[in-house]
């Protein structure tokens, strides 16, 4: 019995010896845990500076160094005077990140064998700040964690690594393509004051806004033709209207949509090595602007120019050059084609003579037969009704049929656009409408062939448009309908 009282004394010293022992070592290894870790950093401040304090920055990676200044106005640009096409918001998130960085952990090297382990020594990365004070700090940046999530840090003066998450870290990698703004702002289409385009082995083209617009729309609503575009093609077709939507959708889309894809070149001083000296596309477009502070009668106008050149060694992108900034990019042929090949017959007014009935006396109809006087004799116009008592060789003819007639006869439109030509043979019709001036406009139609008249009016000493026969045929038909008392 005594044997076994003994047995369970030992057994009950034993126990407490072991657990004294797992204490002492637990406690002794906490210790040592705790002086290896990394310190929580979520309070630790790596500078006391501001963002708004830095005024260059020197960025220095495998991909090659980037070196950024702030003008005055606080607008970072890669060098003094160049600030137009850098991703402002995103140069501002660097920099406070720069100043005050997430930093998730911190702790002391090893050693330089654990620097270099990091990254660190020498630095895969670095950035450079200097302050408006003259003096400067710069960040190294190393290796990203086994994980992926962080990446290795250092700051000059500082004996702690730090950890960065990695968006923040990816920073640090950026080549200029990853700054660049790669859209480009436009304007409200109906702000143009003046387009311009040059393709090589073309005439230029040349538009403006139709400013007698204003005088239009004091007609009444009834008498005013369908489609006024608001912008006239003054070359190399001298008063051809515009039709304002398909103008958007052919030149403004397209130029608005172009995406720069990566930068080709900082510098602009040979230009002919890009083909940009002639450039294949020259837009030109000048508007107004309305977000200037001045004031007064009118507001000052901005312009916006596009040129593109040669196709690169891949044969997918173009280089392009936009004015005002000055480095090369390059452009998905993608974005860039439709402008090449707009044809601007598709959105023109093909209208051989679109005229406003109310502005029209009579009208001069001779063919190699016949001549037809057509006089409207025009009552008053106000905006409820049109008062026309027509004739036609003095003969009054039906003014409902006559409405008829005139819808044909100003319904007419060019089919085909053509290199212009000079044609000596006599026309085989010629229409002139008279608005009551001396400068009435005559329109001839020549034989072309046969399927087709080939068009020119009197302002103009060639032809290049073509009207189908089938469409002076049914124009003849009216014609003949009302001379008959048909309608």
């Amino acid at each position: 019995m005594k044997r076994k009282q003994f047995t369970i004394i030992g057994l009950l010293v034993a126990l407490v010896a072991l657990t004294a022992v797992y204490f002492f070592a637990f406690n002794t290894l906490d210790e040592e845990i705790a002086q290896t870790q990394p310190t929580p950093a979520s309070a630790y401040r790596m500078t006391e500076r501001e963002p708004s304090e830095i005024t260059h920055i020197v960025i220095t990676n495998e991909h090659g160094i980037i070196a950024l200044s702030r003008n005055v106005m606080g607008i970072w640009g890669i060098d003094a005077g160049q600030y137009v096409h850098l991703d402002q918001n995103l140069l501002r998130i660097f920099l406070t990140d720069f100043v005050n960085p997430t930093i998730e952990t911190l702790f002391e090297a090893e050693s330089v064998n654990q620097l270099v382990e990091f990254g660190l020594h020498p630095p895969l990365r670095s950035a450079l700040a200097m302050y408006d004070d003259g003096t400067e700090d710069i960040i190294y940046i190393g290796h990203t964690t086994p994980d992926g999530r962080f990446f290795y840090a250092q700051m000059t003066g500082r004996d702690h690594v730090y950890l960065i998450g990695a968006s923040a870290g990816n920073r640090y990698l950026w080549t200029f393509d990853d700054i660049i703004i790669r859209d480009m702002a436009l304007f409200n289409p109906e702000h143009i004051v003046n387009v311009a385009l040059t393709r090589p082995n073309e005439e230029d083209i040349w538009i403006m806004p139709n400013f007698a617009r204003a005088i239009a729309e004091e007609i009444p609503p009834q008498l005013a033709f369908a489609g006024n575009s608001g912008l006239v093609m003054y070359a190399p077709l001298g008063g051809r209207g515009i039709w304002m939507s398909n103008f958007v959708d052919n030149i403004v889309t397209p130029a608005a949509n172009i995406r720069l894809s990566r930068l080709a070149n900082l510098s602009i001083e040979n230009p002919e090595q890009y083909g940009l000296d002639v450039p294949i596309l020259d837009l030109y477009f000048e508007y107004v602007d309305t977000g200037s502070q001045l004031t007064g009668d009118s507001l000052p106008t901005s312009h916006w120019r596009l040129r593109v050149g040669n196709v690169d060694a891949s044969g997918e992108y173009f280089y392009v050059f936009y004015d005002g900034i000055p480095h090369i990019f390059l452009a998905h042929r993608d974005a860039i084609t439709p402008l090449l090949e707009v044809d601007f017959f598709r959105f023109i007014d093909r209208f051989v003579h679109l005229m406003n009935i109310g502005t029209v006396e009579s009208i001069h109809i001779q063919n190699l037969d016949s001549e037809f006087d057509i006089a409207l004799n025009h009552g008053d116009i106000d905006a409820a009704t049109l008062d026309i008592q027509p004739s036609i060789n003095g003969q009054v003819v039906d003014s409902d049929g006559f409405l008829s007639f005139y819808q044909v006869l100003i319904g007419m439109t060019y089919e085909h656009m053509m290199e212009p030509i000079y044609i000596e043979s006599q026309p085989e019709l010629a229409i002139t409408f008279n608005p009551g001036q001396p400068d009435a406009v005559i329109n001839y139609f020549y034989h072309f062939d046969n399927s087709f008249y080939a068009v020119r009016n009197s302002e103009e000493p060639h032809a290049r448009f073509l009207i189908s026969r089938q469409a002076i045929n049914h124009f003849y038909r009216y014609l003949d309908m009302l001379l008959n008392g048909s309608f």
